[in-house]
């Protein structure tokens, strides 16, 4: 019989796998070590790009930068100040937990009666998203937290 290769298989040092068969039994012809792949050097600007946005502190959590900070402050403030007095009215809260630079997400915790209300979602996508984007464009959306 004729060696058939092994499909959909990549091949790895230019040594591909492929059995013999013989009647009913096949044997492994071919071995192929498996590596890691070549990383591609990082230029002198995307190692500066990388260190800038992956700064750590000692506990392993990312520095946010001064911008950063001045923002989490101005959307505390506003939570503090605008949010929690309407949800306060109805015997509600809302707890800052934090805010994702990248993607414009904010996460908070319902708290009192907002917490485990049905109207939750309503409370959180057209009264303190509408609000909050309104003030700072930065905020895309509200989400709780898990």
């Amino acid at each position: 019989m004729s060696l058939v290769p092994f499909k959909n298989f990549s091949l790895v040092n230019s040594q591909s796998i492929s059995f013999l068969s013989v009647g009913t039994r096949s044997c492994l012809r071919t071995f192929s070590t498996i590596q890691k792949p070549k990383t591609k050097k990082k230029s002198k600007v995307e190692e500066a790009v990388f260190d800038q946005t992956h700064k750590t502190t000692d506990n392993n959590t990312i520095k946010p930068t001064k911008e950063e900070r001045e923002l989490e402050e101005k959307i505390q403030g506003l939570l503090k100040n605008k949010i929690a007095p309407l949800l306060r009215s109805h015997g509600g809260g809302i707890q800052y937990v934090s805010f994702n630079h990248l993607t414009g997400i904010l996460y908070v915790k319902l708290t009192n009666a907002c917490h485990g209300c049905p109207s939750q979602t309503m409370t959180l996508k057209h009264g303190v998203q509408k609000i909050l984007a309104k003030i700072e464009p930065k905020i895309q959306a509200v989400e709780l937290a898990r």
